[in-house]
């Protein structure tokens, strides 16, 4: 398994460099855990999460081209809600086989995802995208870990390629509405 892996939840999101609000996560989430000094790799390395999400918030577009999205994911399916200012697009669910799943789990190490020190936009930096995932593991939660795109420039406490993560879990669903 993965470094990123660890018998608790990793949860990474991404700060709305625009000044909106996140995307809020449909019920299927659990609680956004409190921020933490503890690094998210485990001692062990063995427990896969039972649930992985992750957000995408939209620079300030004007509808309809602005989306935003949330993905979950478990070892029985894949599931994604867009909608644009709030407004539901679309809410598929794609069942995964448990190779799939094996292969999102590896994904999250191949990616690089890992908490990094917080960093801060430069002064001007408006407009702008973000990302969260949080991975909620049987025992206990990780930190809330955040990142947002904003002048060529990624800021928060995630590191990783959290867009190269996210397009293979676009890759197993259906293209969006």
């Amino acid at each position: 398994m993965s470094a990123i892996i660890r018998a608790g939840a990793l949860v990474v999101g991404v700060v709305v460099a625009c000044g909106g609000a996140p995307t809020p996560a449909p019920a299927v989430g659990t609680p956004t855990p409190p921020i933490t000094e503890e690094p998210p790799v485990a001692a062990d390395d063995t427990e896969a999460p039972r649930l992985i999400e992750l957000w995408f918030r939209d620079a300030s577009v004007p509808p309809p081209d602005h989306r935003s999205y949330y993905i979950s994911v478990t070892a029985a399916s894949i599931r994604r809600v867009v909608d644009s200012y709030g407004d539901l697009v679309s809410d598929e669910t794609v069942p995964l086989t448990a190779a799939q799943y094996a292969g999102v789990v590896a994904a999250l190490a191949r990616h690089g995802l890992r908490e990094q020190p917080a960093t801060e936009p430069e002064p001007g930096c408006t407009g702008g995208t973000s990302h969260a995932l949080a991975l909620t593991y049987a025992a206990r939660e990780t930190p809330r870990l955040e990142v947002a795109h904003c002048g060529g420039a990624d800021t928060g406490t995630l590191a990783g390629d959290v867009r190269g993560f996210a397009a293979e879990l676009a890759a197993l669903l259906p293209p969006p509405r």
